[in-house]
């Protein structure tokens, strides 16, 4: 799931620099024409000059020809300043590239054929155990796959919902997202096809993501472990039931509260002991984002 706000300001803060370092060049620029006049203009000898130089009689270069001593450069703090600007540029965009969408991620990546690799013998096991009914290719760019299929019409093969649930598939990639197919026929055959595309995410060798349903799960036990339910009714004084959604990411925990004692000050209660044990809780990355719902009594059942 991204955060649009925080892909806004992630964009806003790669266009200023972006802009700022146009800026830089272009004075630096400027400056470099201006000295290189500067100097022509000191080398070029005077038109209106009538007498060369007198001879030297002990026999050292006139002081017009003895080189100065080298200047510090003037754009030497604006170079410096480039360099930090184009450090942070890079950063900017490694941070925003986290949250965009892996069919972007696809679009702006560089060929990546080692992971085109890595990932094609969980699709060849998923996608040919039809007895290759459908037809599909791979191909990765940077960290990101587009993964292609031509189904025949009337096949309505479930692949989608097979590289969802694999155990393999889900520890390779950290992310998918699926583009609503459409119909199509084989330029040469004229055979009907319906024609989908999927993108994927990949962690990096040897750094396979986590589970975040794993995770959520861990903090939902940290919750239901401590006194936090028994404290915040008043020693289950207060009944109900408090629902709680846990969504997991790289970015941390998000919450959801609903049930009986969602709007109550015993479930703010809970919330809050929840939030607390989350902050403290390490995340690892990379991180298969997931949701996780569970429920709390009070009294416990």
């Amino acid at each position: 799931m991204f955060r649009r706000p925080e892909i806004a300001v992630l964009a806003v803060l790669l266009g200023a620099s972006i802009a700022l370092n146009a800026y830089l060049v272009l004075r630096a620029s400027g400056s470099h024409g201006f000295e290189a006049s500067s100097a022509l203009k000191q080398l070029v000898p005077s038109e209106r000059s009538e007498k060369p130089p007198s001879p030297n009689i002990e026999g050292k270069a006139p002081e017009s020809l003895v080189p100065s001593s080298p200047r510090t450069s003037p754009l030497s703090p604006c170079e410096a300043r480039v360099d930090q600007l184009e450090s942070e540029l890079a950063k900017t965009r490694a941070r925003l590239d986290r949250f965009l969408p892996p069919a972007e991620k696809f679009q702006t990546g560089t060929p990546n054929p080692r992971a085109t690799d890595r990932i094609r013998p969980a699709l060849e096991r998923l996608l040919n155990s039809d007895g290759g009914q459908l037809h599909w290719s791979v191909d990765c760019r940077g960290s990101a796959c587009r993964l292609h299929v031509l189904e025949p019409e009337g096949v309505h093969s479930k692949w989608s919902d097979a590289l969802q649930i694999d155990e393999e598939m889900r520890r390779i990639v950290g992310g998918m997202e699926f583009h609503a197919g459409s119909p199509t026929n084989d330029p040469v055959t004229g055979e009907p096809f319906y024609e989908s595309e999927a993108y994927f995410n990949v962690s990096t060798e040897g750094q396979e993501a986590a589970s975040g349903l794993d995770v959520a799960k861990r903090l939902a036990e940290k919750l239901k472990a401590s006194d936090a339910v028994r404290s915040c009714t008043n020693s289950y004084t207060q009944r109900g039931r408090l629902v709680i959604q846990i969504q997991a990411n790289e970015d941390g925990f998000n919450y959801r509260f609903g049930g009986s004692l969602g709007a109550t000050p015993a479930g703010r209660c809970i919330a809050a002991r929840l939030q607390e044990i989350g902050a403290s809780l390490e995340v690892p990355r990379p991180l298969r984002g997931a949701v996780f719902t569970t429920e709390l009594a009070s009294p416990p059942e």
